[in-house]
């Protein structure tokens, strides 16, 4: 799921530090570096991206969960 956001934004750096940033492990030149990139023409767009892969993550995270507990459910009934 990850490579599909190196394919897509095409600037490797990009994708580590908003990864570095999502998890809270991002330096205070690392969030300079990054601001930098988000204000170039094309870093909204890869910005606005990596938002809506964070959300499909997250929708994935609970329909993965809600099959494991509706299997769980079916066996233990």
């Amino acid at each position: 799921m990850i490579n599909y956001l190196y394919n897509c934004i095409q600037n490797d750096r990009m994708v580590d530090l908003l990864l570095l940033q999502q998890n809270g492990m991002i330096t205070v030149d690392e969030q300079i570096e990054l601001d930098a990139y988000l204000m170039q023409p094309d870093g909204t767009a890869a910005s606005v991206l990596f938002m809506l892969w964070q959300d499909d993550k997250l929708r994935m995270s609970i329909l993965q969960q809600q099959l494991i507990a509706s299997q769980f459910n079916l066996y233990h009934t």
